[in-house]
C-alpha cells in the first residue's frame, strides 16, 4: 500500500470537513448599542442604527455620518430635538479628498448638539438625493438620554 503525502492528506481532510449551513453562514442582525454611562463629550462615526447615547447636561454630542457625493446623497436631519438637545450650527460637508472636486473619495456629514435639559429624544437621519423631497433611501434613529 502507497503512503499518502502531506498535499493529499490535506485535500483529504478539506473534502471530509463538514460544510457549513446557509443559516449558519449567515450574518447575525445589527442589534442596538446599549447605552455609555453618560458623558460630557460622545462623538461617533457611523453608530449603528438605535444606538443609546447618554449626555451630561451641557454636554455636546457630534455624529460624523459617510456622505456619497458621487451619487448626490447627503445625510439630512429630522425634526428640530429640542429642548432636550439643541443643534450647534449646520450640517458640516467635509470632503474626504485633499482635491476639492474629487467627489469619488467620499465626504462627511457632521451633525453637533448640546444636551440643554435633562430629558429624552430620538434623532432621526435620512440619507436622500441633496436638496430632494422624497422617500429616503436609509434612515437611523438614534435614542439621546441627558442626565
Amino acid at each position: 500500500m502507497r503512503a499518502c503525502t502531506p498535499f493529499a492528506m490535506v485535500l483529504l481532510c478539506a473534502c471530509a470537513a463538514p460544510t457549513p449551513t446557509p443559516a449558519a453562514s449567515a450574518p447575525a442582525p445589527q442589534t442596538a448599542v446599549a447605552a455609555q454611562p453618560a458623558s460630557s463629550y460622545v462623538e461617533l462615526t457611523n453608530p449603528a442604527d438605535g444606538t443609546r447615547i447618554a449626555l451630561q447636561r451641557g454636554g455636546e454630542l457630534k455624529l460624523i455620518f459617510d456622505a456619497q457625493p458621487a451619487y448626490n446623497l447627503q445625510w439630512e436631519s429630522g425634526p428640530a430635538p429640542g429642548p432636550v438637545l439643541s443643534p450647534i450650527g449646520q450640517r458640516i460637508f467635509v470632503g474626504k479628498s485633499t482635491n476639492p472636486i474629487d467627489y469619488k473619495a467620499g465626504a462627511w456629514n457632521v451633525f453637533r448638539y448640546r444636551a440643554e435639559q435633562a430629558g429624552r429624544v430620538t434623532l432621526k437621519f435620512d440619507l436622500r438625493p441633496f436638496g430632494e423631497v422624497g422617500p429616503a433611501v436609509k434612515t437611523l434613529q438614534y435614542d439621546v438620554a441627558v442626565e
